[in-house]
């Protein structure tokens, strides 16, 4: 109910709220974490905003098999994950909506559309917008779709196959790449940046790191073994240094492992975080994976970064776009991971000023919800 002043009186009326189904999955954090920002966006617009995820209406098993496979690919093999990468190119996504193992989620999607009749589907992953192409054919109506790319520089074709009017990447690198490569239509393509989540982006005043004060923020996705290693190492070089290890399922045995630092108080062995976004506004450095979710944050939030680790494949464009706005450093062995951070910390660390200045001149990476929000509207309009 809303009111408009006619004559001096209050007039009440009915507003029509236009409604965004937001289609997400599972699969690491990127995904979930840009549905999750542009939800926010579109309510703080006064639109009705609902994050889905059809993929957990699957009972045959095989949703909870693919993210057991995903995770043992993350920990274990990433060669594996490098093979089923590899093929995506050559896969027609469109034909899979009704396979065995999909259909249940394909008809999850029928139901919303039906049942909650959306303005715009909204998809950070790009299975369900062949889901959408498929039953508004079906249907003989067709409800606008928009697909988000949460990863940069790598983009499988998978993301542009689709019948969606709008597709949004994270940066004009990306961008420029795929209208070089695909030669898509360049008034459907969006450099909108990630939509990074708005408490993320407080970058308060933050003294460079010294032996004052010095916070990492460390992301455990190497084997146990070089984790306690890396660990170790940085303790003993940079004895001054607070480390906030995330450990993730393997949090008893980091913990058990590494309990001799933790009796400084310099280091805290945490299994997640519901904080995140205060770790990283209070941290000088991030430390891991080159996930989406977690490097867009970064780029948000002004923290240099140093990879250990990246996921073949699109992880390895997000590795690529640090290195190009220099923000980030590859560091893949224990060695070059701790000559990194001497880098950063040298001459009153000068280097990591340059990075984070950089980051703060680079806000167009994580105002993508913002972006996208404002396409949509004016193509809704």
């Amino acid at each position: 109910m809303r009111s408009v002043q006619v004559a001096g009186r209050s007039v009440f009326y009915i507003s029509m709220m236009k409604k965004a189904l937001i289609l997400t999955v599972g699969y690491g954090q990127g995904h979930r974490s840009a549905a999750e920002g542009i939800a926010q966006e579109f309510s703080l617009r006064g639109i009705s905003a609902r994050v889905e995820d059809p993929c957990e209406a699957d009972t045959s098993g095989l949703y909870s098999l693919t993210k057991a496979y995903y995770k043992l690919c993350v920990r274990r093999a990433p060669w594996l994950w490098a093979m089923a990468y590899s093929q995506t190119d050559t896969a027609d996504w469109s034909t899979k909506v009704s396979s065995f193992g999909i259909r249940t989620a394909t008809e999850r999607v029928e139901e919303l559309l039906v049942s909650w009749r959306p303005d715009i589907v909204v998809c950070t992953y790009p299975l369900f917008a062949y889901m959408v192409d498929y039953l508004c054919e079906r249907r003989g109506k067709r409800v606008p779709c928009s697909v988000v790319v949460t990863d940069s520089l790598e983009i499988s074709k998978p993301w542009l196959k689709s019948k969606a009017e709008l597709l949004f990447v994270p940066d004009e690198y990306s961008r420029e790449a795929l209208l070089r490569r695909y030669g898509l239509d360049a008034s459907s393509i969006y450099a909108s940046g990630f939509p990074v989540r708005r408490q993320f982006l407080k970058t308060e005043n933050k003294s460079a790191p010294s032996k004052l004060g010095f916070k990492i923020v460390y992301g455990a996705y190497l084997s146990i073994r070089t984790t306690v290693q890396q660990i170790a190492r940085l303790s003993e070089l940079f004895p001054f240094a607070e480390i906030t290890l995330l450990a993730g399922d393997r949090y008893e045995e980091l913990n058990k492992r590494l309990r001799c630092f933790q009796i400084s108080g310099k280091l805290v062995v945490l299994r997640s975080s519901e904080r995140m976004d205060s770790l990283l506004n209070e941290a000088h450095l991030y430390i891991g994976k080159a996930g989406a979710a977690t490097i867009f944050e970064c780029y948000a939030a002004a923290v240099p970064v140093i990879v250990n680790y990246a996921l073949p494949g699109q992880e390895q464009g997000n590795l690529e776009l640090l290195l190009r706005d220099e923000v980030g450093i590859w560091a893949g062995e224990t060695g070059e991971l701790c000559a990194a951070v001497s880098l950063l910390m040298r001459d009153a660390a000068s280097g990591w000023r340059q990075m984070r200045n950089k980051m703060l001149a680079l806000r167009e990476r994580v105002t993508g919800a913002h972006v996208i929000v404002n396409v949509i509207e004016s193509y809704l309009n």
